[in-house]
């Protein structure tokens, strides 16, 4: 879909101001994330693999959090599809977080033994892209 915008100046002459192919643009997001594939905070990248607004795409971010001597860095990734047009889709994906704790498990509220691996997410929601 091609956007183009006429403004008519002067004599009734017509002036082309944007002829950007917005179907061509990839869409790109990036988020900060409280829970999800992150476990705890993190900041994350978006991207659809085609340039379009919906379909397959991937999510990848960094997080984690620390509390009383004991400490959790998460690389979450997943890939994930887009249902939808306009700006509505539903989002369905999979994927892995890449996990390390480090503690003295001593902690009153939390503690962590010292873990490094995987854990498998999933995600569905709604997603809006004004």
């Amino acid at each position: 879909m091609t956007i183009t915008k006429r403004d008519t100046i002067g004599g009734g002459q017509t002036a082309e101001q944007d002829t950007t192919d917005y179907s061509q643009i990839k869409a790109k997001n990036y988020y900060l994330q409280i829970g999800g594939a992150g476990l705890a905070i993190s900041a994350n990248y978006d991207a659809r693999f085609n340039a379009e607004r919906n379909g397959w795409g991937y999510t990848v971010g960094i997080g984690g959090f620390s509390s009383e001597g004991n400490s959790v860095i998460t690389v979450p990734f997943q890939i994930n599809y887009l249902i939808g047009e306009h700006s509505s889709m539903l989002q369905v994906g999979g994927g892995a977080t890449f996990l390390r704790s480090t503690g003295n498990n001593t902690g009153k509220t939390l503690s962590f033994e010292r873990i490094t691996g995987f854990v498998s997410t999933g995600s569905f929601g709604y997603r809006y892209h004004p």
